[in-house]
């Protein structure tokens, strides 16, 4: 019997190495692991972890802090991974994977991302103010149009 699942074992594994899509695959999930790595996208389960205590904390206040803490461990980081890993692999080639993980490694990419939440939230900020500006000037030109708003 042991010698039958050594056999298997040994055929597995020449089939993967003999199977060059599955072998891109995993490559392709490899790459896409550690660009999630090296964005932080892999440490989003601590920080989903975190908010919940703070949110949930004050609306079940009388849980107590051994249910919070076993709670708060049943959430693994590595899952988020895993179900992120396919879109990953689906939307880019294995080239595109490595070349990001080339940029993100470089000093260029490094500083993208120490920059980028920072630009991300400015222009969030911005984009949120030039909205308003418009939506009240459209509102204007309608009103003077003639047209009023329904509901508002």
């Amino acid at each position: 019997m042991i010698r039958l699942a050594q056999v298997f074992c040994v055929l597995l594994v020449a089939f993967e190495f003999a199977n060059p899509v599955l072998a891109d695959e995993k490559q392709r999930q490899a790459l896409a692991r550690e660009v999630m790595t090296l964005t932080g996208m892999a440490e989003i389960g601590d920080q989903v972890s975190a908010r919940l205590l703070t949110q949930l904390g004050p609306v079940f206040p009388t849980v107590p802090d051994e249910l919070w803490v076993e709670i708060i461990q049943g959430i693994s980081s590595e899952e988020i991974v895993q179900l992120s890993i396919p879109p990953y692999v689906k939307h880019f080639s294995e080239e595109e994977l490595a070349a990001m993980v080339e940029l993100y490694k470089s000093p260029l990419g490094k500083a993208i991302l120490e920059k980028m939440p920072a630009v991300q939230y400015e222009t969030m900020v911005v984009g949120n103010e030039w909205g308003q500006r418009k939506s009240t000037e459209i509102i204007e030109k309608l009103k003077s149009a003639g047209y009023e708003p329904q509901g508002m």
